[in-house]
């Protein structure tokens, strides 16, 4: 038996017709490759023309740091692109790069979304 930890992993080689068939290599992995590999835990979201208050929706849905709008005249703007459902600092780019929407961090959990002045 092989033990693995957090940020490791295991390649299990068989030998045939040797007296223990099965050599484990335990290894660590690094930083970029374990996000590599772990990539598919995290869904992309695909907008075409999708409301803004649908997209805050979508990505309160899959992370604890959760977006407001505060002003209900952008829930209606149209946003197309893919983003990671976990990378909310490129939505909060992207929203501030085509509609100049601000991002105003309200603790450690919350964002409130406003337009920039």
């Amino acid at each position: 038996s092989a033990f693995v930890g957090v940020g490791e992993h295991v390649v299990v080689e068989a030998i045939p017709g040797a007296a223990q068939p099965l050599v484990f290599d335990v290894t660590p992995l690094d930083v970029q490759e374990l996000a590599y590999k772990t990539a598919w835990l995290n869904p992309r979201l695909e907008f075409n023309g999708t409301p803004v208050g649908v997209v805050v929706m979508m990505f309160n849905q899959h992370n604890r740091l959760q977006l407001k709008l505060d002003d209900p005249s952008l829930q209606n703007l149209e946003l197309s692109g893919i983003l990671r459902s976990d990378n909310v600092s490129a939505l909060l780019q992207l929203l501030d790069t085509n509609f100049h929407i601000q991002a105003e961090h309200h603790g450690s959990d919350v964002i409130i979304l406003r337009k920039a002045p």
